[in-house]
């Protein structure tokens, strides 16, 4: 499933044993954050039991810090370990726009 908004989209990929990738393409920021994490929970909640959820970002522009929040959540609101919750692919510019005192 792939959603549009303003400027962030998502598409998400279910793969065996209730494991889950996130592909979040374009710039998670104070604009779309709010709803991207409304709608990739809605759509994450349809499966029976997510046991493990990989976030890729090799397609995001920029993340700010409520970007970086909506990572958190979707962690939190699904109960995954330390050891099953993964962020790959993340650019430099990513990293250096998440994280102000790289650089």
């Amino acid at each position: 499933m792939e959603t549009n908004h303003k400027f962030c989209t998502f598409e998400i990929k279910e793969e065996s044993e209730g494991g889950s990738t996130v592909f979040i393409h374009g710039k998670l920021d104070v604009a779309t954050a709010s709803e991207v994490l409304r709608e990739i929970a809605a759509e994450l909640k349809k499966a029976k039991k997510i046991s493990s959820l990989k976030i890729d970002l090799s397609d995001a522009h920029y993340i700010d810090d409520y970007g970086a929040i909506v990572l958190y959540e979707l962690k939190n609101l699904f109960n995954i370990s330390d050891a099953d919750f993964q962020i790959r692919n993340m650019s430099d510019s990513v990293r250096n726009t998440s994280n102000p005192s790289v650089g």
